[in-house]
């Protein structure tokens, strides 16, 4: 998934700049010309998640789970509770990053859990 898709004019030609980040520290950046698509992917380009539906995307992505703990006794369930975004440049946390670049946003994530246990 893209980080954002942006609309840019050239004299009469409309080109999309599409970014996509593969890690935190390489991103690449892809430009095509407007109305050259399927209109699927023309209204696609269009309208882009927000910045909240990609995080929300991602997020259950990365945690959402659906196990049968009834076949399964050591399965799992986990879904998405509640998610809550801050600006970095707003907040500051009483925790140290790991990482050495500077995140444009905190993530707060509330995970809620069913097993068989």
């Amino acid at each position: 998934m893209p980080e954002y898709v942006e609309t840019l004019q050239f004299d009469d030609m409309t080109v999309y700049k599409i970014v996509v980040m593969h890690t935190h520290n390489f991103i690449m950046t892809f430009f095509t010309q407007k109305g050259i698509h399927d209109e699927e992917i023309e209204q696609w380009l269009k309208h882009p998640l927000t910045a909240n539906e990609l995080i929300i995307k991602k997020l259950k992505e990365a945690f959402d789970q659906n196990g049968n703990i009834l076949k399964e006794p050591n399965n799992t369930n986990v879904w998405l509770m509640s998610v809550a975004k801050f600006d970095s440049h707003k907040h500051t946390l009483l925790f140290q990053t790991t990482d050495d670049f500077t995140p444009t946003h905190y993530i707060r994530v509330i995970l809620r859990t069913s097993d068989a246990s």
